[in-house]
């Protein structure tokens, strides 16, 4: 008679183990959830920074390359090339790019290409063809560095 109680205290002794077990299971499962949730999260932001950082490179680097054909064929004296492609890239059209390049470049480039801007903007203004094509050069490297681009 003096034992009857020790077996319903061993069960509910067990059943609260079991109890606190279950709850610690679904605690660290939605833990696991909220870190997995906030990686993913996370992932998807620097995925999206990286494709709008690509994006604005593109465009620089095509507003680039644009103003050095129009230099080059400027300093060669190729009229009907020069006229064509002013034809196609009328001045609006060049500005657009260049303001529309800027402000991807400002918005989400780093601060080593942001410096480029400057640089090339002076070389424009010389019309200094070498530095141009050595500054588009280092630009493109630096694309290359930034964006893990064999």
């Amino acid at each position: 008679m003096g034992w009857d109680w020790v077996a319903p205290l061993i069960t509910g002794a067990s059943g609260a183990t079991a109890v606190f077990f279950t709850w610690l299971t679904g605690a660290q499962g939605r833990s696991h959830t909220e870190r997995m949730v906030a990686q993913s999260q996370q992932a998807e932001r620097r995925a999206h920074l990286l494709k709008e950082r690509r994006d604005a490179y593109f465009a620089v680097m095509q507003a680039a390359h644009l103003e050095l054909q129009r230099l080059e064929y400027e300093q060669t004296t190729q009229t009907a090339r020069l006229h064509e492609l002013e034809q196609y890239w009328t001045t609006e059209r060049r500005i657009q790019m260049s303001a529309d390049a800027v402000i991807g470049l400002f918005a989400f480039g780093s601060d080593e290409a942001r410096e480029f801007i400057y640089e090339w903007r002076e070389a424009v203004g010389l019309g200094d063809l070498a530095k141009m094509n050595d500054l588009a050069e280092r630009f493109r490297n630096l694309v290359k560095s930034e964006l893990e681009i064999e």
